[in-house]
């Protein structure tokens, strides 16, 4: 019985470490995705070098990668100046995430992606409905991550800004990521 017990335990740590192994060794691709998406929150020159490398791709996106493409689309928006060709952008970025999220419902980088876009979206284009049930997927993935460490702590802490300046945060939530992460 010890022995078995024993080899359970073995082998559950080897595919704890697997799986850190392969959620940090990200490819070079998702880490320049991830890093230009930040960028493009504050300088909006960054959207355009954000989608042309999703379109460079050569190989089909994964599902992680086409919400980036989507939610990049959607952003690029704004750099339209006639409202229907702003409307016609935002909606292709929005349909594209909503297609990874259907692939991936419980990815809750793709849930951050769509919770970013709701909350900086103009409230008449009705894109506000699913906000927080993204922002408790996304607080669950955080606090389940302080706990294993799982994924690229510089990226978790962009998460955490980011939904610190959502403004969508109640106190709690709020408390509980400065407990978590300062």
């Amino acid at each position: 019985m010890k022995r078995k017990s024993k080899s359970v335990v073995l082998l559950s740590g080897l595919l704890l470490i697997c799986i850190a192994q392969q959620t940090f060794s990200q490819s070079p691709l998702l880490r320049e995705t991830r890093n230009l998406f930040f960028q493009a929150a504050v300088d909006k020159s960054q959207v355009a070098a954000l989608i042309t490398i999703l379109n460079e791709q050569q190989q089909p996106l994964s599902a992680r990668l086409q919400g980036y493409k989507g939610a990049a689309t959607a952003m690029d928006a704004e750099n339209y100046v006639m409202p229907y060709r702003k409307y016609k952008q935002f909606t292709k970025g929005r349909k594209m995430l909503e297609a990874a999220i259907i692939k991936n419902p419980d990815n809750a980088e793709l849930r951050f992606l769509r919770l970013q876009i709701q909350v900086h979206s103009p409230a008449f284009l009705g894109y506000q409905d699913q906000t927080e049930q993204d922002k408790k997927v996304v607080m669950e993935y955080l606090n389940l991550q302080h706990n294993n460490m799982t994924d690229d702590p510089d990226f978790l802490r962009k998460i955490v800004d980011a939904m610190r300046k959502s403004g969508k945060l109640t106190d709690e939530e709020r408390k509980l990521l400065m407990t978590l992460y300062n």
